[in-house]
């Protein structure tokens, strides 16, 4: 490989070219040497790091994208469902209404004796969620109401005369000093 002139003495020229490969072992074994070093020296940075930051983040936040948690925003802007994904609350609230029997019986109940206004005043308020439950009578008549248009109530399912006698009760309550009667149709 170099065959040129050189110090005999201190250079071994050609020493490879000849079959002495000494040189070319030792320099493998450093690289090596040196590539184990810095495996081992990245591994303890690595687990440093993850021991004092941690390389995970919440599963929810993960499935949800890492957008937003590590750039503070949307990568993929794919409509409103992120905003708008309810949050837990402490606060219990009504369920909607289940899906109703075969043929539910539709009947409505009018409650006389109170101003409409007043009326969808209190029922908007019950419909609420509030540091309190919500009332035995509003919890027995909500599943089966459908709508309610002034002082109207439309109810698909349920017992007549106990949706009947349940929002007489609950609005005879809520607006005390007003002759709350109710009717069905």
């Amino acid at each position: 490989f170099n065959h040129g002139a050189g110090n005999p003495e201190t250079t071994s020229l050609g020493q490879l070219a000849e079959g002495h490969a000494a040189q070319v072992g030792v320099q493998l074994v450093a690289a090596l040497a040196a590539c184990a070093y810095a495996f081992l020296g990245t591994l303890v940075l690595v687990k440093l790091l993850d021991l004092l930051f941690g390389f995970c983040i919440d599963p929810r936040v993960e499935a949800e994208g890492l957008d937003r948690r590590e750039h503070g925003e949307v990568g993929f802007d794919l409509g409103p469902g992120l905003e708008l994904e309810p949050t837990a609350s402490a606060v219990h609230e009504p369920r909607p209404a289940l899906v109703p029997p075969v043929s539910p019986k539709h009947f409505t109940v009018v409650v006389d004796g109170v101003i409409p206004e007043d009326l969808i005043r209190v029922w908007s308020d019950l419909c609420q969620a509030g540091p309190r439950p919500p009332r035995p009578e509003f919890r027995t008549i909500y599943p089966y109401v459908t709508t309610v248009q002034g002082n109207r109530f439309r109810f698909r399912g349920g017992d007549p005369n106990v949706m009947k006698d349940n929002l007489q009760h609950l609005f005879a309550d809520y607006l005390a000093g007003q002759p709350v009667q109710a009717h069905v149709e």
